[in-house]
């Protein structure tokens, strides 16, 4: 039989296959994640604060400037998924520095905006991550820089998302905001601190979960509940929920055990690789 016909039966018989395959998959397979871009704050750091400060904060009882005992979320998604990561994230960055100043001890950092604003273009087998807010909240209580809600921190954060989209970002995942009125800080706090926390939460990822992207063409806007997922998921698996693993003399030695690393609500290395499990079967890698 002559070859030519072979081959144009083949085609014949596969290509409705082909093209029966629906197109959320046909993309997946044509166009794979390359890199994970990070925006975003403390949670998100790869020790770039660390850098900042010549290697002296945070202090040597955290993994190598990661505010944890060991690798963070990103890094583990890295490790899981086999695709690089380049994090912009400093701990102790706002939203906008315009609208909050962020810092690192006494040390100014770049906000959320300063990290986009420093980036040229995004390309298009990039998915970009954002993960910002906490921090709004943390310098409005604890430095009385200004009274700040979680409405105006959601909005500063949608508002990058667009600037994000600007740069030609496809693929973009925002988190919302984790219970940060759960950490051990707020069992020595008065109650209206964790009234204050619980309040700004709840009205950020209310405002974000409301937030319209649906003018970003060409672009696919996610968000993540890490909120949920924490109470949901991780607490439920922990022993040790209140507490924290650091102290004084170092370490525990047992932080798996543990939801929080430190006195200032920071996760354990576990936790991160919860988040990067997690992140891993929403991104469909």
């Amino acid at each position: 039989m002559d070859r030519r016909y072979c081959l144009a039966i083949l085609l014949f018989i596969t290509l409705p296959f082909v093209f029966a395959l629906p197109a959320s998959n046909l993309q997946a397979k044509q166009r794979p994640p390359k890199r994970f871009i990070v925006h975003g704050s403390t949670l998100s750091d790869t020790g770039n604060v660390w850098k900042l400060t010549n290697k002296t904060f945070p202090p040597d009882t955290y993994h190598f400037g990661r505010f944890s005992d060991g690798p963070i979320w990103a890094e583990f998604l890295s490790m899981i998924t086999n695709i690089k990561v380049r994090s912009t994230a400093y701990g102790g960055s706002t939203t906008d520095n315009a609208f909050i100043q962020g810092f690192a001890k006494e040390f100014p950092v770049p906000s959320l905006a300063d990290q986009i604003a420093g980036t040229k273009r995004y390309k298009s087998k990039e998915i970009v991550f954002v993960w910002s807010g906490a921090n709004d909240a943390f310098q409005t209580w604890f430095k009385n820089y200004k009274n700040v809600t979680g409405e105006e921190s959601a909005a500063n954060i949608v508002k990058s998302v667009k600037q994000i989209r600007d740069k030609r970002a496809r693929e973009i995942v925002v988190f919302n905001l984790d219970p940060l009125y759960l950490s051990p800080t707020f069992a020595a706090l008065p109650k209206d601190a964790y009234d204050f926390f619980k309040t700004f939460v709840t009205s950020f990822n209310s405002a974000l979960q409301k937030a319209d992207f649906s003018s970003l063409k060409k672009s696919n806007v996610r968000i993540f509940n890490v909120h949920d997922f924490i109470i949901d998921t991780v607490f439920p698996q922990a022993m040790n929920t209140t507490g924290y693993c650091l102290t004084n003399q170092g370490g525990c030695g047992e932080a798996w055990q543990y939801v929080y690393w430190d006195f200032d609500g920071h996760y354990t290395s576990w936790v991160h690789s919860e988040i990067a499990n997690e992140m891993k079967k929403f991104l469909g890698l």
